[in-house]
C-alpha cells in the first residue's frame, strides 16, 4: 500500500485495462503485485512482484548559497546539498546589476561532480568584473527520459547579490594636446575603460630634460 496515494481505474468494453496510480514520490523504486479478488471476497495468489520506478521530479532548492570569498575578479561561491539528493547538474545564471541596462553575463552548467561532495563549491575566477553588483541565481537539476523525451527538470533558483572588489584601473589612451599659447598646453584625455571603480585622482608625468613633473588631477575632470 502506498500512503496518499490514489489510483485511477481504465476500463474498456465491461473490462478493466489500466490503473494509474498517483502522488506516488519521484525517482521512487515501487514493488507492485496483484491479485484477484471476488465480491465475497475470495482472492487469488498474488502475481510475481515487479520492480518500478517512478522519474525523477524537481529537486529541492540548494540549500545556504552563500559567498566565500570575493576579490576584484573573483567570488568563491559555496552551497549545501542533501546527502540522498539525486542531482545531475546545477545551473547559475550570472547577471551584472550595477547598471539598470546590463545584460545576462553568465548561463553555464555545471556538472555536480567537480564540484561536490555535501557542501559545494565554485570559484569564479577571471569571469567577473570588478567594483561589480552581480545577481547570481542557483538551481539544482535532474536528467529524465519522460514519455521517451530527455528533459532537465530545476528547483526554484536561489539567488545572492555580491559586490566585487575595486582593482587597478584599464591603462588609458594617450592623452591629446592642443597649443594654447607659447607656453601653455591645453590636454584632454578619455576615462580608462574600464574603470574598475571611480576615478578619484588623474596623475600627469611631465618630463623636460632632466626634470620630471608630477601633477594631480581631479578625478571627475578630463581635460
Amino acid at each position: 500500500m502506498c500512503d496518499n496515494s490514489t489510483s485511477k481505474i481504465v476500463v474498456e468494453g465491461g473490462r478493466t485495462k489500466a490503473a494509474e496510480i498517483d502522488n506516488l514520490e519521484p525517482n521512487t523504486a515501487y514493488r507492485v503485485m496483484m491479485r484477484g479478488l471476488h465480491a465475497d471476497n475470495i482472492s487469488s495468489e498474488l502475481t510475481s512482484p515487479l520492480i518500478t520506478k517512478t522519474t525523477p521530479g524537481p529537486p529541492s532548492p540548494p540549500k545556504n548559497f552563500r559567498y566565500l570569498k570575493t576579490m576584484a575578479h573573483e567570488i568563491l561561491l559555496a552551497w549545501d546539498i542533501d546527502a540522498n539528493n539525486t542531482i545531475d547538474e546545477f545551473d547559475v545564471k550570472f547577471k551584472d546589476v550595477t547598471v539598470a541596462t546590463s545584460i545576462e553575463m553568465v548561463r553555464t552548467a555545471i556538472q555536480k561532480r567537480k564540484y561536490c561532495n555535501l557542501t559545494c563549491n565554485l570559484n569564479l575566477n577571471n569571469s567577473v568584473e570588478s567594483y561589480r553588483l552581480n545577481d547570481i541565481e542557483w538551481s539544482a537539476c535532474v536528467k529524465s527520459a519522460i514519455n521517451g523525451v530527455n528533459r532537465t527538470l530545476c528547483s526554484k533558483s536561489v539567488t545572492l547579490k555580491v559586490q566585487t572588489a575595486i582593482s587597478a584601473p584599464s591603462q588609458m589612451e594617450k592623452p591629446h594636446a592642443e597649443p594654447v599659447n607659447r607656453t601653455t598646453l591645453q590636454l584632454t584625455w578619455k576615462r580608462p575603460e574600464p574603470a574598475n571603480g571611480p576615478i578619484d585622482i588623474y596623475k600627469l608625468i611631465i618630463w623636460s630634460g632632466n626634470r620630471t613633473e608630477e601633477i594631480e588631477v581631479d578625478g571627475n575632470t578630463t581635460t
